[in-house]
């Protein structure tokens, strides 16, 4: 090597050997090409096992799903064809897996806020209302919100559904009693509760996927928008998520334009 170098990095003694000046800058630059090899190898292997990783993606049972799948898939292959797997629940069970690490991302319906928690709205859609078959209102093209006023209302309660507050504000407004408004465990008993009580049911548009004999869906008159966004941990700043995120974002805003 000192050959090579031209150099002498080592004064060799009768009974020792000693660095040289030269020796002594050598050493310490090869350590730091040592070291930085090391990192080097380091942070390849850290990617590999991102890349390996799957993302674990949760969905709102409320959204559309078949789209909504649909969607992660396109985003899915242009983002590295990251692999993903995906559950559907409830926004309240998403963003406490969110929270705990047992999602990387979560679309949820909006209103909410969680700390720590970062969102981005990618839809919105309307509210409807789903009447009994034979309801004298059942007739009409759309439905009136000051229509309804001596009707017996059922939505989904606010663990479901995060947006029922804004709806039960919107009804109390509309000169709906409280004492007329129901909430409901989940969208089939919401659905049940609709012939079998007689009552007019409001739900997201998406919802209405669930078919169910003897009700008819009919549009509300007044403009009444739900959004849903994207949910992820604020301190996540994986690649791997980030670019799935950004993909998402972006077939999201077109799928609404279209």
């Amino acid at each position: 090597m000192e050959i090579g170098l031209e150099a002498q990095l080592f004064e060799r003694l009768p009974r020792d050997i000693r660095l040289t000046p030269a020796g002594k800058v050598f050493r310490k630059e090869a350590s730091k090409a040592l070291e930085h090899s090391h990192r080097a190898v380091s942070l390849v292997r850290s990617l590999k096992r991102e890349k390996d990783q799957k993302l674990r993606i949760g969905l709102s049972t409320l959204c559309d799903l078949p789209s909504l799948r649909a969607l992660v898939e396109t985003a899915r292959k242009s983002a590295e064809q990251v692999a993903v797997e995906h559950i559907t629940a409830y926004t309240s069970d998403l963003l406490l897996a969110l929270h705990r690490g047992r999602l990387d991302l979560a679309v949820v319906d909006l209103p909410i806020k969680s700390r720590g928690i970062a969102l981005f709205p990618i839809q919105s859609e309307s509210l409807i209302a789903v009447l009994p078959q034979n309801h004298p209102l059942a007739q009409r093209p759309m439905i009136r919100l000051f229509e309804l006023k001596k009707e017996q209302i059922t939505f989904l309660s606010r663990q479901i559904d995060p947006a029922s507050g804004n709806v039960e504000a919107m009804l109390l407004k509309a000169g709906i009693g409280a004492s007329s408004i129901f909430p409901a465990a989940n969208l089939i008993e919401l659905l049940d509760h609709v012939p079998v009580r007689r009552s007019i049911g409001l739900m997201r548009r998406t919802a209405g996927r669930l078919r169910r004999d003897n009700v008819l869906y009919k549009p509300l008159a007044d403009s009444v928008q739900l959004e849903t966004a994207i949910a992820w941990r604020a301190e996540n700043r994986s690649s791997q998520l980030l670019s799935f995120r950004d993909a998402l974002i972006t077939f999201g805003q077109r799928s609404t334009k279209s």
